[in-house]
């Protein structure tokens, strides 16, 4: 009778050769696991010995990123702030002496280093990086990889950065607003753009190959792009769209108000002036008359006096 031989996982189940990565050799007792995740893979394996009851039990013990979704896709609003983290699930300190050799820890974007770094003195910063008030070209890939003795893990993470704009914040008497969103992402293939307020419904647009949605509206209030995935909104952003200034109506009624105040008071000062300058005027030609009435009578009252005299004269 041959003796069975059984393997289970750290969650308790049953390992077969249904998975590419698990492969049972010599009739089932030597099990050889390939590409191993720290989520499925660390943890207790047993060897299950059926004849004669043996139970044979192996720690494993999985290096790797604390967040070991590789390929996982991050979604940030221009002006926000992202940390793109590569820490690992276990103690830097705590990893062997021969494994953790000459550890060296590189960030790249987009296939460009941007930081290279010897992490024998090991420095816990190094290991996340942070971007304040994030810009479209911050868009792309962010790799962190960590090179051991003979062995490397990577990440990579995809950052998708999104802006909102207008021609002009303000609606104008005559023409409308044109409101675009922006999207900065490695691939937009399964994205959609839609613009949304709560009186009209939403406008949406999926050919998307300038990574943008530019749409007219003559509707003031809150406006949100959302960019959706599949039907999940992964990422929005608000536009306040102001109403329509009064300032330009109502300057040309007050500049009328105002010329016309202006005219009359204007009216008012000159029939003032004139009618003075009339009643002075006046004034000066009365007095004028009344002098030359009195001089008049003060040269004939002269001259009869001194004809009274004369005659008194001769009689005498």
């Amino acid at each position: 009778m041959s003796t069975q031989v059984e393997w289970f996982g750290p969650n308790k189940s049953k390992i077969t050769n249904k998975k590419a990565r698990w492969t049972l050799q010599n009739k089932d007792r030597r099990l050889q696991i390939k590409d191993l995740k720290t989520q499925e893979d660390q943890g207790t394996w047993e060897c299950f010995i059926s004849r004669s009851g043996l139970r044979i039990t192996r720690d494993v013990r999985v290096i790797g990123f604390a967040n070991s979704l590789d390929g996982a896709v991050m979604y940030a609003a221009v002006n926000s702030t992202v940390v793109l983290s590569c820490e690992l699930n276990t103690d830097f300190q705590e990893i062997p002496k021969n494994i953790l050799r000459n550890p060296v820890l590189r960030w790249t974007k987009d296939n460009k280093t941007i930081v290279e770094a010897d992490l024998i003195n090991f420095n816990s910063s190094l290991l996340q990086q942070t971007i304040d008030k994030v810009q479209f070209e911050h868009a792309g890939e962010h790799k962190c990889s960590i090179a051991f003795t003979r062995r490397k893990l990577s990440k990579t993470t995809r950052l998708v950065v999104m802006k909102v704009s207008a021609d002009h914040p303000r609606l104008d008497s005559k023409e409308n607003v044109t409101l675009c969103c922006h999207v900065a992402a490695p691939d937009l293939s399964k994205a959609q753009l839609c613009w949304n307020n709560r009186r009209d419904s939403p406008k949406c647009e999926t050919h998307l190959p300038e990574g943008k949605f530019c749409y007219e509206t003559r509707s003031a209030g809150e406006w949100k792009c959302s960019l959706m995935v599949q039907g999940e909104e992964k990422l929005s952003m608000i536009y306040f769209v102001d109403e329509a200034s009064t300032v330009s109506n109502s300057f040309p009624l007050t500049y009328i108000a105002i010329g016309g105040g202006g005219m009359l008071l204007l009216l008012i000062i000159i029939a003032v002036c004139v009618f003075s300058c009339k009643t002075v005027k006046q004034k000066r030609q009365r007095a004028r008359r009344m002098a030359q009435a009195r001089q008049h009578l003060l040269e004939k009252k002269t001259c009869q006096c001194h004809r009274d005299l004369t005659n008194d004269y001769y009689h005498a």
